[in-house]
């Protein structure tokens, strides 16, 4: 993929050029520092790319299963009784069914903010209504601001469930719960003081202009497949009377949360930009759904009713993630190292690779130079990449960082 592409070879980078170069990016820097760090303590034995890839997706799913351990203790508290087995089947599934197939896998900062969320959420949750702890504000607050340094969704994310948990401990009298949560806001904003002068630069490298059609098309398509997710409201309304009040008010907050989040990318809407939020919806979507089919198991009108169009939509979901899975991502792999053993043996230290098995997969084209790299390989092909179609802001700078060993790309007037 060519997000991970990026990903490796930023972190290839010392800990200093990642912070120069993430001004020049449109993400935080704290997760390449993460992965940076955990790469170092684990494959500090070898240089290979192959095993580096497998330790930074090891990374992403220690962070799934800690997300996953979070989520299943905050369902328990909410009253939902599921064998753990077929919420961690639901959990592994999820990722297919919100459009973003190997978010759990994929070496990008999705799953540390999913983990980062679930254990904001759950302390949150237990901090207003079972125990408030020092220990608990301190990890709702921390998680927080590591959101804010992960990405800006994210952050916004973390923020808008803050606030809305503010406002209800406000209206339910519970004051001094209320300050602290406010309290813990403005810390959280203080400290993502850092990062505003990094962020006006990464603003103004945001190319602006007249939106296109094709903008608003490849925008919309995904816009309104997400507004299919709600179907989740249905089992919802059909089994509020059920539901313990505060899970109740929790869902409608993570609806909220959701529309939020999909306001915030509407002018140039990606599914993954929507995980952080949609994950926490959609995982408790289920459980409700789990939930309705067993009380009412007996009842085939019942259950077609309510579960037939989530259902529906799900396995649509699911049809097209598996297929892009192995089409985009399967198949590709498979290529690259059948290509990468040919290049590894070549002794030449140039190589002039064919523009036209990759015409409409410029994911190969990142992924294949970082994989050079590590074999001292550089590209020699003036058509083969450039900042514009690869970074979209035509960052050179940027660019000639991470894939320095493209010896030739032009620039687009």
């Amino acid at each position: 993929m060519d997000d991970e592409a990026f990903t490796m070879g930023m972190v290839h980078h010392n800990y200093k050029e990642i912070l120069d170069l993430t001004a020049l990016d449109i993400h935080p820097p704290l997760y390449y520092i993460v992965l940076k760090v955990f790469l170092t303590l684990t494959t500090f034995w070898t240089s290979n790319i192959f095993v580096e890839v497998f330790f930074a997706r090891v990374l992403s799913i220690i962070c799934s299963m800690i997300a996953f351990y979070y989520l299943c203790r905050l369902s328990e508290y909410f009253g939902f009784k599921h064998n753990k087995y077929l919420l961690w089947f639901a959990f592994l599934f999820m990722p297919f069914i919100t459009g973003y197939g190997e978010q759990l896998t994929n070496i990008r900062m999705y799953a540390f903010s999913i983990m980062l969320m679930a254990i904001e959420i759950y302390y949150l949750i237990i901090y207003i209504n079972c125990k408030p702890s020092k220990k608990y504000l301190f990890i709702f607050t921390l998680a927080t601001i590591l959101n804010f340094y992960t990405n800006y969704f994210s952050a916004v994310v973390a923020g808008t469930y803050l606030f809305l948990f503010f406002i209800d401990t406000v209206i339910k009298g519970k004051t001094h719960k209320a300050v602290v949560i406010f309290i813990a806001g403005i810390v959280s904003l203080i400290s993502f003081i850092p990062c505003i002068y990094i962020l006006s630069i990464q603003t103004s490298l945001i190319p602006s202009g007249v939106i296109s059609m094709d903008s608003i098309k490849n925008s919309l398509v995904p816009f309104l497949k997400s507004l299919m997710f709600m179907v989740f409201i249905i089992p919802f309304i059909a089994y509020h009377k059920h539901l313990k009040n505060e899970f109740k008010l929790f869902y409608i907050y993570s609806m909220i949360v959701v529309f939020v989040n999909m306001l915030l990318v509407l002018e140039s809407f990606h599914f993954r930009y929507l995980v952080p939020s949609y994950f926490v919806y959609a995982f408790f979507g289920i459980n409700i759904c789990l939930s309705f089919f067993k009380r009412y198991k007996d009842d085939n009108k019942m259950i077609s009713i309510i579960l037939l169009l989530p259902l529906f939509v799900i396995m649509i979901s699911f049809g097209r993630e598996i297929v892009k899975q192995i089409h985009v991502y399967d198949v590709s792999s498979i290529k690259l190292i059948s290509n990468f053993n040919r290049w590894k043996k070549s002794d030449e230290n140039n190589l002039k690779i064919n523009l036209t098995a990759y015409s409409s997969s410029i994911q190969e084209r990142g992924q294949n130079s970082i994989y050079l790299q590590s074999i001292n390989k550089r590209i020699s092909n003036k058509h083969y990449m450039n900042a514009y179609d690869y970074l979209g802001n035509g960052n050179d700078k940027l660019f000639r960082s991470i894939f320095w060993n493209v010896d030739h790309y032009y620039k687009k007037k």
